[in-house]
């Protein structure tokens, strides 16, 4: 459901995961991650902040837990915040195409600021 955009049906499935396996950084991130998508048309959810942390908290190496706290982070005017976890995540996932992708934009952001 996440994969084509349905994020209503991927919070449906990532909550029952997660009843399934309370401490699993993976699915606390996609789950994180579906409740901001699905949420994002109303405003921050803040639900979506405390389990990509909660699953930061078990798992801080997971690459795409990482990259959805930075883009949360970037999209709500914490870039040094982001900016910095994809520094991170890059030198331990170099080949982490959306999060280069991320670091890149927010990189000529700064460069641009600096100017």
């Amino acid at each position: 459901a996440a994969e084509d955009g349905r994020w209503d049906r991927a919070v449906q499935c990532f909550t029952a995961a997660r009843n399934q396996r309370l401490d699993d950084p993976r699915t606390l991130a996609w789950l994180g991650w579906s409740i901001y998508k699905q949420a994002k048309k109303d405003g921050y959810a803040e639900e979506a902040l405390e389990l990509l942390q909660l699953a930061d908290s078990f798992d801080p190496t997971l690459s795409q837990g990482q990259y959805f706290l930075a883009v949360l982070e970037a999209e709500t005017g914490r870039d040094s915040d982001a900016f910095e976890r994809l520094q991170l995540l890059l030198m331990n996932d170099p080949g982490h195409a959306e999060a280069r992708a991320l670091f890149k934009e927010l990189d000529a952001q700064r460069r641009a600021a600096r100017d």
